[in-house]
């Protein structure tokens, strides 16, 4: 890894860190609040709701996915010193690099493509992997279940032919003493 600087690593980070929280946090957050806005409105349809839900939750998914162009280009870029200069004295200085801001270090076109690589890579994660190891894990429980009820049914099914067998065994028994106790006591 020796092709990967500091300034590559900061970036790196801070496009993981804003992918998890404006990707994953904001968009359950807003997803949340639109259901609570649209239960409060109490419309008299469900056609009307699931309208007015889809307004919503447009206008938030859309501000959700392009706040950090907002939050880079209008924010983080021309106020990155004050920004890093607020974090520490708030106590978050371990959140800012050792070397401190550096003028022109951060292009625009660098903190926009490492972002969205992390966040696409996030969903990736998110939206394929976890689902298929969520759907496998259910499938191998499911075929545990399956595999115990199976067990149980055959040593029922075999505890229910040792009870016929037994009681074969003992009604021949008993057709065998009762037929000779018959003719030795009759004869």
């Amino acid at each position: 890894l020796l092709f990967v600087t500091d300034r590559w690593y900061y970036i790196l980070m801070q496009g993981m860190v804003l992918g998890l929280l404006l990707d994953v946090a904001q968009f359950e957050l807003f997803r949340a609040f639109t259901r609570y806005l649209v239960d409060k409105e109490n419309w008299e349809l469900v056609s009307e709701y699931q309208n007015s839900l889809i307004r919503k939750q447009f206008f938030f998914m859309w501000f959700n996915m392009y706040f950090w162009f907002f939050t880079v280009a209008y924010i983080y870029v021309p106020w990155g010193h004050t920004i890093q200069i607020y974090l520490k004295g708030l106590g978050l200085g371990w959140l800012v690099p050792p070397w401190g801001w550096r003028n022109g270090i951060l292009n625009m076109d660098e903190a926009f493509v490492t972002p969205l690589v992390a966040t696409q890579s996030i969903n990736i994660v998110l939206e394929t992997l976890l689902p298929i190891i969520i759907t496998t894990l259910n499938k191998h429980a499911l075929r545990r279940a399956r595999a115990k009820r199976q067990q149980e049914r055959r040593k029922r099914w075999m505890a229910q032919a040792v009870k016929n067998q037994l009681a074969r065994i003992r009604s021949a028994r008993s057709d065998s003493r009762g037929g000779a106790r018959g003719g030795g006591g009759g004869g």
